[in-house]
C-alpha cells in the first residue's frame, strides 16, 4: 500500500498540500495530517481560500502570499457563490495541465448545465462591473477593526481571525482558553431576536463566523456589530 509518506518522498520538488490556510470555523479534522507533515515531511503548504466564490476573502495569490514562491498547478471554485446559488462548480487550471487529459476525463455531475453557466457568467459580469472584489477588501477593514474593538472590550473574545469578508471570533471562559460554548450559544441568540442572523462553528462549538454579503452598506454593517455589542454586554 503507498503511504502519503512515498508520495511526498517521490514526488518532493512538486508535492503541494493544499488546505484552508485562515481556519475560520476552527475546525480540527486535518490537525493529526497537519502536524505530521510539518514535523516529519516539511512538505510545501498552499494556502487555498477560495470558499464562496474566492473574492469574498481574496484578490489574487500574489497579493496576499508574496512571500510563498510557487508555481500554482490548479485552482478550485467549489459550487459556492459561481453561479448566484445554481449548482455549478469549476476547476482552472495551467493550459499544459488540464489539456491534458483525454477527452471527458474531466468532468462532474453538473458539467455543461447550460443555465447554471449562464449564471455564472452573469455572476462575474456583476462582480467586474460593482467592483466587488474591492468592496470585498473594504468591508473585510470595517469587519475586522469592529471585531478587534469588540475583543479590546471583553476578554471572552480570544482571537479574531480570518480576511476579508470572512472572519470568526473564538470565545473563552474569562482568564482561560477553556472554549465557552455556552456563551456562543447566548450570543448567537441574542443577535437573533434582534435580526442579525451569525453561523455558529468550531470543533468545541466555541466559534462565531461571519460572512456579510459584500454588497452590504458600511451603516447596516455597523448596525449589526453594535448589536453584537449589546449580545456580549448582556452576559
Amino acid at each position: 500500500m503507498t503511504t502519503i509518506n512515498d508520495v511526498l518522498n517521490h514526488y518532493w520538488d512538486t508535492v503541494g498540500v493544499e488546505q484552508d490556510t485562515f481556519k475560520i470555523r476552527g475546525d480540527n479534522h486535518f490537525s493529526k495530517l497537519n502536524d505530521y507533515l510539518n514535523d516529519k515531511i516539511h512538505a510545501k503548504g498552499i494556502p487555498e481560500s477560495f470558499i464562496s466564490c474566492a473574492y469574498r476573502n481574496r484578490k489574487s495569490w500574489d497579493m496576499h502570499f508574496p512571500d510563498i514562491n510557487v508555481a500554482i498547478e490548479y485552482k478550485t471554485f467549489t459550487a459556492k457563490g459561481i453561479a448566484g446559488g445554481l449548482p455549478l462548480a469549476a476547476v482552472t487550471g495551467r493550459a499544459e495541465i488540464m489539456d491534458a487529459i483525454h477527452v471527458s476525463g474531466l468532468g462532474g455531475t453538473y458539467g455543461g448545465n447550460p443555465v447554471a453557466c449562464a449564471a455564472s457568467l452573469g455572476v462575474f459580469e456583476t462582480i467586474e462591473q460593482d467592483g466587488l472584489i474591492e468592496r470585498a477588501r473594504e468591508v473585510g477593514k470595517i469587519l475586522g477593526h469592529a471585531l478587534c474593538e469588540l475583543a479590546s472590550k471583553y476578554p471572552i473574545i480570544a482571537e479574531v481571525r480570518g480576511r476579508g469578508a470572512m472572519m470568526a471570533i473564538e470565545l473563552v471562559k474569562p482568564g482561560s482558553l477553556e472554549p465557552n460554548s455556552e456563551a456562543m450559544t447566548k450570543v448567537i441568540n441574542y443577535c437573533a431576536k434582534k435580526g442579525v442572523l451569525l453561523l455558529s462553528a468550531g470543533t468545541y462549538s466555541n466559534v462565531i463566523r461571519f460572512l456579510p454579503p459584500i454588497v452590504i452598506s458600511d451603516e447596516l454593517l455597523l448596525d449589526a456589530m453594535s448589536v453584537l455589542d449589546e449580545a456580549f454586554a448582556s452576559l
